[in-house]
């Protein structure tokens, strides 16, 4: 009995022993590490309760550099606790952002009690964005601002208005916001407006806007901004952010920014000296109206970002089938390859190349091979004709009452270096003579461009092309015009003197990325002296000799001489030297 008690002292002293100096360590560490967790908790569920939109734009600008293939430059900072032996872990990082829930149901997660356990990588992930790079906040600005906002730019023509307005308030330790407050101590400041692909804002928001990014260098290097939203805005094509976004998973940024009027920052001021209006690196000339360039990265900061949203919910139905293709993605390519295979078998029948009754009416007129005749429909249309465009019977009075005298006011107001010819017969037939912006390849010479409304104007944009031959990476060969405002960002209420005025500056600042013309793209981008050689001949052949009708109201505009008359009426004009010279020059373009 005696041993037996003694037993049960010995245990119930060892029970209540006091712990050893390790395992006083480890309770202390999971404290540590438990209050560490919570003051996360808290802080995350005020900062996202604070302002809902700004934590989620915040979080769809780190997505999409994360998703982006050059995410090695774009996702500058990097998460430190992806870095594994100082290599980027993306495939790790991508795997816990796929798994974070949208910010709705994540504040719901925060206030579970067992959040500690089943959600520590997203919360130290989300936490790291959000709250712990301290470089900048995100403030949103309510919609009756947004007037006030956009006034900071002295801007002439009307472009679509953000669906989103975001303040930039930079944070007690950024140096680079204080170097730059420092600079501006006393001096004048300007406002323009910068465009980039949505996964560099990630990066543009930590580290301001950096001139070796850029890649257009036409005007020598530097940050390039513009007084028009209408201009920058192409160089900021819809982007996928974060699928799970309350502004949607499709967007594209503005940047809004302001400049200190420094000699740095190059700009037409109005002074004679052209040292402030051309860069020593310039190859096209001076820096043109409206325009900005940035040398020194120091005398720019982003003041407010402008997100245009694509409000797209996705369905539950559409997520399961992703997710179920993501799944068997095995059987996806071989169900894939089926159909593939299938296509072209059909294709490749001559029988359902055309249809029949186009075929038999082909064979009455000219009995060529069907794939011959399929292959003479698929050459170049050229610019529609009047005839085959005209919708005056189909348009509302209302509208043709407003078109009209818009186009009157452009008659008697015409926008510099812009005039319009107006076909009384037909409304919907627009044309419009554009000189050649100085300072471009396409100086000294006036482009011809048609303009050609739908029947469904306003609520769908017209069709634009040039009937001028021009050299040019947003023009195709037929003529035709590819700029955003006519496609994505057309808007009801953009009248056709904005559309004008957009074709110019497509002349001024050309956009590679979205060429129609390709070669014209790759020597704009790679050798430019060829690009400008060759569009300066294409203007001094097909653009020198362009005859501008009076303005006015006319019985129509066929009958105006243009670089598309006919050749004889054209050559009575025409010096024989003169002649002699353009046909030198068809030569040499030839060659090229």
């Amino acid at each position: 009995m005696e041993t037996d008690r003694n037993e049960t002292l010995a245990k119930s002293s060892e029970m209540h022993r006091n712990p050893t100096a390790a395992e006083g360590i480890n309770l202390n560490t999971q404290s540590s590490s438990r209050l560490d967790v919570d003051s996360k908790l808290s802080a995350l569920r005020a900062f996202i309760e604070k302002d809902r939109l700004a934590a989620d734009i915040k979080w769809s600008m780190f997505v999409s550099a994360c998703q982006s293939y050059r995410y090695d430059s774009c996702l500058k900072p990097f998460p430190p606790q992806f870095l594994v032996n100082n290599v980027k872990d993306i495939d790790a990082l991508r795997d816990i952002v796929d798994k974070t829930p949208g910010l709705v149901l994540f504040l719901k997660h925060l206030y579970d009690p067992d959040v500690h356990q089943t959600n520590q990588q997203i919360i130290n992930l989300m936490y790291w964005v959000l709250i712990q790079t301290k470089d900048f906040r995100l403030k949103t600005i309510p919609k009756e601002q947004y007037d006030m906002v956009m006034d900071h730019v002295d801007s002439e023509t009307v472009a679509q208005p953000p669906n989103f307005i975001f303040q930039l308030i930079s944070g007690a330790q950024n140096s680079q916001a204080a170097k730059w407050l420092s600079l501006a101590h006393s001096k004048k400041t300007m406002f323009g407006f910068h465009g980039s692909r949505l996964e560099n804002f990630h990066s543009i928001l930590h580290h301001g806007l950096q001139q070796h990014m850029n890649k257009n260098s036409l005007f020598g290097h530097g940050v390039y901004l513009s007084s028009e939203l209408s201009v920058s805005l192409p160089y900021s094509p819809s982007g996928y952010g974060w699928g799970r976004s309350l502004l949607g998973s499709q967007m594209s940024c503005i940047a809004l920014c302001e400049m200190i009027d420094h000699p740095d920052v190059k700009c037409k001021t109005g002074e004679s000296n052209r040292s402030r209006s051309i860069t020593s690196d310039s190859i096209g000339g001076e820096v043109p109206e409206k325009y900005y360039v940035v040398q020194n990265s120091d005398l720019v900061r982003v003041r407010y970002l402008l997100v245009y949203c694509n409000n797209t919910t996705v369905s539950s139905d559409r997520n399961s089938w992703v997710n179920w293709l993501s799944r068997h993605k095995l059987l996806t390519f071989i169900i894939g390859y089926i159909f593939m295979l299938a296509s072209i078998g059909f294709t490749s029948n001559p029988q359902f190349l055309i249809c029949p009754h186009e075929a038999e009416f082909d064979n009455i007129l000219d009995p060529m091979p069907h794939r011959l005749i399929l292959k003479r429909r698929r050459s170049n249309p050229g610019p529609p004709t009047t005839e085959a465009m005209s919708n005056v019977e189909n348009m509302s009075p209302q509208i043709i009452r407003r078109v009209v005298k818009e186009m009157t006011d452009l008659v008697t107001h015409p926008p510099e270096g812009i005039k319009v010819s107006i076909n009384d017969e037909d409304v919907t037939d627009i044309q419009a003579y554009i000189d050649g912006p100085a300072g471009t390849p396409y100086t000294g010479g006036v482009f011809r461009v048609k303009l050609a409304l739908s029947k469904d104007f306003p609520q769908t944009p017209p069709k634009a092309f040039f009937i001028t031959k021009i050299f040019h990476p947003n023009v195709a060969k037929n003529g035709e015009i590819c700029v955003n405002t006519l496609k994505k960002d057309w808007k009801p209420d953009l009248g056709i003197k904005h559309i004008l005025l957009t074709v110019k500056c497509l002349l001024i600042v050309p956009n590679p990325e979205s060429a129609l013309n390709e070669e014209a793209g790759r020597l704009l981008l790679e050798q430019y002296d060829s690009y400008s050689q060759r569009a300066k001949m294409m203007t001094e052949i097909h653009a020198s000799m362009c005859k501008v009708p009076k303005a006015g109201l006319e019985g129509g505009v066929s009958s105006v001489d243009g670089p598309l008359a006919k050749k004889h009426a054209g050559d009575k004009r025409v010096p024989a030297d003169k002649k002699k010279q353009l046909k030198d020059k068809k030569k040499t373009l030839k060659r090229l």
